[in-house]
């Protein structure tokens, strides 16, 4: 059995374990969050109270071990920075080849409303923990928003810009912790969350874009993720045939964040790529990038890279502040925290912040579905349309 699998009969005790941990932290009124790993069996968890005044996580050395939730844009109204202090931590909540008992420092810290037999659906929620309403109905077809947009780059506004799109769906009974282990083993690759915050929401995510890593040893590693297509299975990775849109995409991006190392003066870096890469039923080009803070030795490099590089152009557009100003304009509703960063910081292995994408907002009646795509001069409309139906189909087809 490889070490990316959880073993299905153990699916059950895994299921009452995440589901007591997340039950625990609702009925007390706590922010939570359960993750895991890219290719790890680890499951990983805190529950704790936000911090005040929270704007960005600090990753250098001498910060708050927890977990960062950002939204795209911050809007005081409907998202806001979120850091998830580490009150209880559940590492070491899981392995896949063992059935340990939750931590005895879990029993310890005063909470004492913990039942194995639960089952944390949508009908057991406090209303604080969801969305109050399903997303709106589109304003127009996403078509006609490429429309524009490919319009706009034709007259010199910007090169790229990411469009997004939501839509409900609606799930009679859902049972958050057992969907939680169905994307762990669908989606081997990915970063996988779910994150429940009072007056926030609930979100589950199969994140393949990494962000921001610092790790213990001061390696600082980011990466360049564009271009989209539905996995072949008959076709080999070293052979997935790339349109000239697609290469142009990701070449944006990766030009995105040599510039952002350019601008404080950082040369020293590694670069590798682009490759194809899997996640889940679909492959995309990638470009990897490493800096060894240790030679460089530049101050708070992880939290000046990672106000720099967000919103990347993956998820917004080059230049970024043109590209910005037309989503915010040309988009029906607020992306919340689609699109934006969540991860681990401080974490045993050092700090993890992903993009998160490939994610669904839990709502009193079922989910939203979220997904983008990115617009260039040479985008088919429909062909963008097509894109975007079939990301939101990475969770989607989870929920049947």
């Amino acid at each position: 059995m490889s070490k990316t699998e959880i073993p299905t009969t153990n699916y059950t005790t895994f299921s009452e374990q995440i589901a007591s941990f997340l039950a625990t932290a609702i009925e007390n009124e706590k922010a939570v969050a359960i993750w895991r790993f890219p290719s790890q069996s680890l499951i990983s968890g805190c529950l704790g109270s936000p911090l005040d005044n929270y704007t960005s996580p600090t990753i250098s050395e001498n910060g708050v071990s927890g977990f960062a939730f950002h939204p795209f844009e911050i809007n005081h109204e409907s998202s806001h920075p979120i850091f998830i202090q580490n009150e209880i931590s559940l590492d070491n909540f899981a392995e896949a080849l063992e059935l340990p008992e939750l931590p005895i420092a879990f029993l310890q810290a005063g909470i004492k409303s913990i039942s194995t037999n639960k089952k944390l659906e949508i009908e057991n929620l406090p209303f604080s923990y969801l969305s109050p309403e399903i997303a709106p109905a589109p304003s127009r077809p996403f078509a006609e928003k490429v429309t524009s947009a490919i319009s706009a780059i034709e007259n010199g506004n910007f090169q790229k810009v990411v469009l997004s799109d939501s839509k409900s769906m609606a799930v009679p009974r859902l049972d958050i912790s057992a969907l939680f282990l169905l994307t762990c083993t669908a989606y081997p690759d990915a970063f996988i969350s779910v994150v429940a915050i009072p007056s926030v929401g609930i979100w589950v995510g199969a994140s393949p874009e990494l962000l921001v890593n610092f790790s213990n040893d001061q390696i600082f590693q980011t990466y360049a993720l564009a271009g989209t297509k539905p996995l072949d299975i008959t076709t080999d990775l070293k052979n997935v045939p790339w349109t000239t849109k697609e290469i142009e995409e990701q070449a944006l991006v990766a030009r995105y964040i040599v510039n952002c190392f350019k601008k404080i003066r950082v040369r020293e870096y590694e670069e590798h790529g682009p490759k194809t890469v899997q996640a889940g039923p679909l492959v995309h080009l990638r470009t990897d990038f490493s800096i060894d803070n240790k030679e460089v030795n530049y101050p708070d490099l992880p939290e000046v890279l990672l106000g720099l590089l967000h919103p990347t152009s993956a998820v917004c557009g080059m230049p970024k502040e043109p590209a910005l100003d037309f989503i915010l304009k040309n988009e029906r509703s607020s992306r919340k925290y689609f699109s934006g960063f969540l991860g681990p910081i401080h974490h045993t292995l050092g700090s993890s912040v992903y993009v998160n994408i490939r994610c669904i907002e839990i709502t009193g009646k079922g989910v939203n579905l979220y997904a983008g795509a990115g617009i260039t001069a040479t985008s088919n409309p429909e062909n963008e349309a097509k894109e975007i139906d079939i990301k939101m189909q990475v969770m989607g087809k989870l929920l049947h």
